[in-house]
């Protein structure tokens, strides 16, 4: 049994959270980049790829026509009655006309923000956990292209 007087002792933890306010980190690390001059590509270049994709016969997706390994996904998320009370967002995600087992859509369920902001990000959360279950899958996915008429998704 321990005395009343000894100090507690702490668990040691290696979380930002645990050390003393001067050893915190104060900001994000830098984001990695090819070069010191050059940025990762985020946005798709059509100079790069092109703008044809394919249906592949094989895996029923939607290809680039330059990259084999590439994946086309279409996106939307949008809102009835946006910023009122009543408002209602649904989403979609479309591969191809033949990815019954991938296509969804649906409405953004309830208590999540009904916005169309949210809306757009519900449906590339659910386009991700998509292109995740073909990865575990096996598929052999070296680009994903999203189509999104959202800036606000588009620009991150």
């Amino acid at each position: 049994m321990r005395s009343t007087h000894e100090p507690r002792q702490r668990p040691i933890s290696s979380s930002p959270q645990a050390l003393p306010p001067a050893a915190r980190p104060t900001q994000r690390p830098p984001v990695l980049t090819k070069s010191p001059t050059q940025k990762y590509q985020r946005l798709f270049s059509p100079e790069i790829y092109g703008l044809k994709a394919i249906n592949d016969p094989i895996s029923g997706l939607r290809r680039l026509l330059t990259d084999p390994n590439s994946i086309v996904v279409a996106v939307k998320g949008t809102c009835r009655h946006n910023g009122h009370e009543n408002a209602i967002a649904s989403y979609g995600v479309y591969f191809a006309e033949d990815a019954y087992h991938l296509n969804e859509h649906g409405i953004v369920p309830f208590p999540s923000p009904q916005t169309s902001q949210y809306a757009e990000l519900f449906a590339m959360i659910k386009a991700l956990d998509r292109v995740h279950q073909l990865i575990i899958g096996g598929e052999d996915l070296g680009q994903v292209v999203v189509k999104t008429d959202s800036q606000y998704l588009a620009r991150g």
